[in-house]
């Protein structure tokens, strides 16, 4: 149990859906390399600033609000979106892996109960780059691969997910692709430090 007094804001309650409607395991190539802008970029009230893969470009006009940030591939048939997930837990978390670990079956849990052709493909253990804790899954609805990674630092999370558009059938490469530079995103990726909650 995590106590009485808890509260929870999590932006991908529904998004599924609206991910279907529009739109890590690492890549094989270990010499795989993703080229990033020099510049980084961050939306208003967000505690991210990422670098962006050259090429892509960030969405700013995002009205219904579901996304911290959205970044979009050059041919427009992927996305890469973030969402803030928030957890007031009065210290019930000892450790930044056991809000990592609660943020990540909570995640997957809601996409197991909304959507009946949910498919767990894989999922990894807890691991640490520069300072970021991050866990992964790889799922399907109606057939369409998508990966999410739970990551945070500061005691900051994000739910971080990778798919293409269902209208785009991307070949095995392509998928693995997209799900490697999502990763290497979040490996630069800074986040600002939460004052609020300490453990």
């Amino acid at each position: 149990m995590i106590g009485k007094k808890f509260f929870i804001v999590v932006f991908s309650i529904g998004l599924l859906g609206f991910i279907g409607c529009s739109s890590t395991k690492i890549n094989s190539n270990e010499n795989a390399r993703v080229l990033f802008s020099k510049k980084y970029y961050s939306s208003d009230n967000s505690n991210l600033s990422i670098k962006i893969p050259l090429g892509w470009h960030g969405i700013n006009d995002n009205n219904k609000k579901l996304f911290d940030v959205w970044l979009v591939s050059p041919d427009k048939n992927s996305s890469i979106v973030f969402l803030p997930l928030t957890l007031e837990i009065n210290n019930e978390f000892k450790s930044i892996e056991d809000s990592l670990n609660f943020f990540y079956r909570l995640m997957k849990m809601q996409k197991e109960k909304k959507n009946d052709n949910f498919e767990l493909v894989s999922e990894t253990e807890t691991i640490a780059k520069k300072n970021i804790f991050m866990k992964e899954y790889r799922f399907k609805i109606n057939g369409n691969e998508k990966q999410s990674i739970i990551f945070g630092k500061n005691n900051i999370f994000y739910e971080c997910l990778a798919f293409y558009n269902d209208t785009y059938t991307p070949t095995r490469k392509e998928l693995d692709n997209l799900f490697y530079i999502q990763s290497s995103i979040i490996t630069e990726t800074k986040i600002k430090k939460n004052k609020m909650i300490n453990f």
